[in-house]
């Protein structure tokens, strides 16, 4: 599951009104918003009570709104219509009726208010405790469209703003900085901060954290055998170049099974922190070793 928070990349900005965003996103579908509370919401509605959100506490340059994706990978979106439908190995989004498109997309949307849930949650206030807290308004998709930088276009084998084949289903919200109290402020971008003995508060947002939760939500609710480069962990430990926790991830090797998550990414870390441990106590040494002219060693 890619899920990313688009703050300074927002279509139209986000330092002002949500208009812009609000009708690229009716580019698929019109209208047929939803949250924790109601669906098919009007983009009217959506416009209106994100931009009055916006007012007060807030200066002018500053965001108003963050946009939320969440992105299914094509196996995941196979589990997905699997549990909705029965049926196995779907590769287009044309191979199912449109009542099971429309199981498809309420069993996706029901997890992403699960997932706004642990976001809000995740940002550890009194409060905020659940994603009806927030102030969302949350859209699903079911379509991508190639643009000029994607290497069909380039190659002349597409055109820009052709329909990608395949499974392309995602989501996308639009969520307030403020939450649904109009008082608190809230960022995903900001960074946590652990309980201590001089703070007594623990705030801020975990994005590692976050991320685990929801692929762990994910799982278990679509009862998903997530492969060990499938997890997050994995993709973090590879995009770092971190080959000692790649290594470590896979001696698991096979799937992560959902009710077992917890106790594997528990042995995990503290695996990584034994290893930084150990690693630390050399350091001292390594310090005291100096150069000789024959490129060897010597205290």
């Amino acid at each position: 599951m890619y899920t990313q928070f688009n703050i300074s990349s927002v279509a139209g900005g986000n330092t002002g009104s949500c208009n812009n965003l609000a009708n690229y996103l009716d580019k698929e579908q019109k209208n047929e918003w939803f949250n924790e509370e109601s669906k098919n919401i009007k983009t009217k509605e959506v416009k209106s009570e994100i931009d009055r959100y916006g007012r007060g506490q807030l200066s002018k340059n500053d965001w108003k709104f963050v946009e939320v994706e969440y992105n299914p990978s094509k196996s995941e979106q196979q589990q997905i219509i699997y549990q909705a439908t029965g049926k196995e190995n779907v590769k287009n989004w044309n191979e199912l009726s449109p009542e099971e498109k429309s199981k498809v997309k309420d069993e996706f949307k029901e997890y992403v208010i699960q997932a706004q849930n642990i976001q809000a949650k995740n940002y550890n206030r009194e409060n905020i405790k659940s994603g009806a807290d927030l102030k969302y308004y949350g859209k699903i998709e079911t379509q991508r469209k190639y643009k000029g930088t994607d290497i069909e276009v380039i190659q002349g084998r597409a055109k820009q703003g052709d329909v990608k084949e395949g499974l392309n289903l995602h989501a996308h919200i639009i969520q307030s900085r403020k939450a649904k109290d109009k008082k608190t402020k809230l960022s995903p971008m900001s960074k946590h901060k652990k309980q201590s003995s001089k703070n007594k508060i623990q705030q801020g947002f975990n994005r590692n954290e976050f991320y685990n939760k929801i692929e762990e939500k994910f799982d278990k609710k679509f009862d998903y055998q997530r492969g060990i480069k499938e997890t997050f962990e994995w993709k973090k430990a590879n995009k770092l170049n971190r080959l000692e926790d790649k290594k470590e991830l896979e001696k698991k090797g096979g799937v992560i099974h959902s009710d077992k998550r917890k106790e594997f990414l528990k042995e995990f870390r503290n695996n990584q922190k034994n290893y930084k441990r150990a690693l630390v106590r050399t350091l001292p040494m390594r310090r005291e070793l100096k150069p000789t002219r024959n490129k060897g060693y010597r205290r």
